[in-house]
């Protein structure tokens, strides 16, 4: 049997036979609790902490949104927002986002000789880039979801040392039209050789976005417009239900892209066929 806590806005369920907690959202930082401990998993306040917070009313402004909250440890490690996409919460092994249909990634141009633009948001060091031409960008959009940034991650691409970003910006939008700055890099050197990876944090962001652009504002460290990028991560909250991400959901969109060797029944039923797969 379960007691709850007499918390209205953040109650408590303890399991009577064991005295653990289960289920519960901290006040702190909003992150929902399902491990059996008093402490929360994100910013270690305890539970009776929380029960103080209830009781002062305390409602700190960059704790009024609710969501599951991704911590960068490493340069493209498996704490990232892109990462959980990719595996669907977890439940089985990587997969591109892009392909799955969990996120849509854009660009202004690519070289003809460049990776699918999917590599964008991949996990190894490939060649992904654009045309030379001035303000190039790639345009990641997270569809159904949004996020209150506070990291992201870039790689540079695998073919040449050069070709790096220097001057760029990373911008949030909610409808793909209209930008916000996050944080403007100017001179930035931190990528220099093929493969290398930077994290930066994203300061007194409290606004969510659907819609990340890698913006270039100025010349590559060899003296040109090329957008030579084939990793990018982001940290933050993750606004909204993800449970459709661990259950496997595509984009409506995708689907095709993901089952090419089979038709949807509902849209070939006039259709007679034939052959050895033809119940496919």
């Amino acid at each position: 049997t379960l007691s709850v806590n007499p918390n209205e806005q953040d109650s408590m369920q303890i399991d009577s036979a064991s005295a653990h907690p289960s289920n519960w959202y901290c006040r702190r930082c909003t992150f929902f609790n399902d491990r059996p401990t008093f402490e929360c998993e994100i910013c270690m306040l305890t539970f009776p902490d929380n029960e103080k917070l209830a009781k002062e009313d305390v409602q700190p402004e960059e704790f009024e949104h609710k969501g599951q909250e991704f911590v960068y440890e490493s340069d493209f490690d498996t704490k990232g927002i892109l990462y959980f996409f990719g595996t669907c919460g977890g439940t089985e092994a990587w997969r591109n986002p892009h392909d799955l249909g969990v996120v849509s990634v854009t660009s202004s141009s690519q070289q003809s000789d460049s990776n699918p633009i999917s590599a964008v948001v991949g996990r190894t060091a490939v060649r992904c880039v654009s045309q030379p031409s001035p303000n190039q960008w790639f345009v990641i959009d997270f569809l159904e979801h949004s996020i209150i940034p506070t990291h992201y991650t870039l790689r540079h691409y695998s073919s040449w040392d050069t070709e790096a970003l220097r001057f760029w910006n990373l911008e949030g939008s909610n409808d793909g039209h209209n930008w916000v700055t996050l944080r403007s890099h100017s001179n930035d050197r931190s990528l220099n050789t093929r493969g290398a990876t930077h994290t930066w944090d994203i300061p007194n962001i409290t606004e969510s976005y659907s819609h990340f652009r890698i913006y270039m504002t100025g010349l590559n460290s060899n003296e040109h417009w090329y957008l030579a990028l084939s990793g990018f991560e982001i940290y933050g909250i993750l606004d909204g239900d993800a449970e459709y991400i661990s259950s496997k959901k595509q984009h409506p969109d995708r689907q095709s892209e993901m089952s090419p060797d089979y038709w949807d029944t509902r849209d070939t039923r006039e259709i007679e066929f034939s052959g050895p797969n033809s119940d496919k």
